[in-house]
């Protein structure tokens, strides 16, 4: 049974503007966050809980998502690519739409503007730039 973990990590993989910045194999990787991001960047996320049904299953989880790279612009960049693989553009909607089904997705939204904390050599990032953004990621039934 693929989680929706893969679901989200698969759609981000398999989008070309995307992996034309970062290299699928830095896309999802917790290790990632602890090196200097290869190519020019790399992509954590983790799940943070969300709406739960009338058993208790979450629904609709919400999604930290930080993107790495080795300038502050760069990080913004592969921010950007991300919100774009995870929620489409205005004129692309229809076709956000089925590739959504494919990945098992009804909907994606971003719950914030994205933040860029600041840059600290002795921080968890390891001096890093990193921009931090935050989706609500709808499922097809329970995955």
């Amino acid at each position: 049974m693929t989680t929706t973990r893969e679901h989200i990590r698969d759609l981000l993989v398999n989008n070309s503007a995307l992996t034309a910045v970062v290299a699928a194999k830095d896309i999802g990787s917790p290790r990632a966050s602890r090196a200097i991001p290869r190519e020019r960047g790399s992509v954590v996320f983790a799940g943070n809980g969300g709406d739960t049904d009338a058993v208790g299953l979450v629904r609709d989880p919400s999604w930290t998502v930080m993107c790495y790279a080795n300038t502050a612009e760069d990080a913004m960049e592969v921010y950007e690519l991300v919100k774009v693989a995870l929620i489409g553009t205005p004129d692309n909607q229809p076709e956000q739409r089925a590739t959504w089904a494919t990945y098992g997705i009804h909907s994606a939204l971003p719950e914030q503007e994205p933040q860029e904390p600041p840059i600290e050599a002795d921080g968890p990032d390891k001096g890093i730039p990193m921009v931090l953004g935050f989706f609500t990621v709808t499922f097809l039934g329970v995955t």
